[in-house]
C-alpha cells in the first residue's frame, strides 16, 4: 500500500505539458464515481500559489489574495497513451466528472477568474486548477502591535469524504510570487502540510491540507503613517496655542 501511495505521488509531481494536438477524453469515459473504488482511497494533490497578497484588513481580521489553486488525481478512465507524456485542455464537463469536492475551512468570499478547464495526460492525471480572489478569515493578536507576527493559516477539507476514501499530498507548487502590493507587513514563504485529522460533530478521520503564511509587521511604515499625521496636527494647532 505504502509503494502504491508513492507512486501515485510521483505521478502528480510530474509536469503538466499542455499540447493542442492531444485529444480529450471521450465524454462516454465521464464518470462521477470515484476512480478506482476498488483501489483505496484516492490519493489527491493540493497546491496554493499566492500570486498576490493584497491587504490585511485588522478590523474584520481579513486577508485578501489572488491565488491559484491546483488540485490533482489520477483517473485511469481518462487515460490514453497516445498523448504519451503531453496533456490535453479540455473543458470542464458540468456534472459528467468526478472533481474532488473541497471546501476552506476560513473562506469569506471568493471571486473565481476564467471559464473552468482541466488538464489530462495520458496515464489519465487530471490537472485542475482555478484562479481566485479570495477573502480569508483568521484570529489576529494585537497585543504586540505594531510588533505583532503572525502565522496565517488555510485549511481545506473534503466536504464530506472521510480517509478512507480521500488523501491529500501536498504539491511542490505551492508558493507566492516575488512581488506583493500588501504594504505595512512583510509575507514569508508559504508552506503546505498534507495530513488526517478529525473535523467537528463529523464522525471519522478527514484529509487535511494546511498553508501556513508569515506574516510579519512592518513597523517602521506604521509608525510614519500615524507618526506624520499626529506631528501635522500638533504643529496646525501651535498657532492656537501662541495666540
Amino acid at each position: 500500500a505504502a509503494n502504491t501511495l508513492l507512486a501515485y505521488e510521483r505521478d502528480l509531481e510530474r509536469l503538466a505539458a499542455p499540447r493542442s494536438v492531444a485529444a480529450c477524453p471521450d465524454p462516454a469515459a465521464y464518470s462521477l464515481d470515484r476512480p478506482d473504488q476498488g483501489a483505496g482511497p484516492t490519493v489527491v494533490g493540493l497546491g496554493i500559489f499566492f500570486q498576490d497578497v493584497a491587504s490585511l484588513s485588522d478590523v474584520d481580521q481579513t486577508l485578501d489574495a489572488d491565488v491559484l489553486v491546483v488540485a490533482r488525481w489520477r483517473d485511469p478512465r481518462l487515460a490514453d497513451p497516445a498523448r504519451g507524456d503531453a496533456s490535453a485542455e479540455c473543458p470542464a464537463p458540468d456534472g459528467r466528472l468526478w472533481i474532488p469536492a473541497l471546501e476552506p475551512e476560513n473562506l469569506r468570499g471568493r471571486q473565481a477568474f476564467y471559464p473552468t478547464r482541466f488538464l489530462v495526460d495520458g496515464r489519465g492525471v487530471v490537472t485542475y486548477a482555478r484562479r481566485l480572489w479570495v477573502k480569508l478569515a483568521y484570529p489576529l493578536d494585537f497585543r504586540d502591535f505594531p510588533l505583532d507576527r503572525h502565522r496565517w493559516k488555510v485549511t481545506v477539507w473534503p466536504v464530506s469524504s472521510r480517509t478512507d476514501e480521500i488523501v491529500f499530498h501536498a504539491l511542490r507548487v505551492t508558493g507566492m510570487n516575488e512581488r506583493l502590493t500588501i504594504q505595512g507587513c512583510h509575507v514569508g514563504e508559504p508552506r503546505a502540510q498534507a495530513s488526517t485529522g478529525p473535523r467537528v460533530a463529523r464522525p471519522g478521520a478527514f484529509a487535511r491540507f494546511d498553508v501556513e503564511l508569515p506574516l510579519e509587521r512592518n513597523w517602521g511604515y506604521h509608525a510614519w503613517k500615524l507618526g506624520v499625521p499626529l506631528t501635522l496636527i500638533t504643529i496646525s494647532g501651535l498657532p492656537i496655542l501662541v495666540g
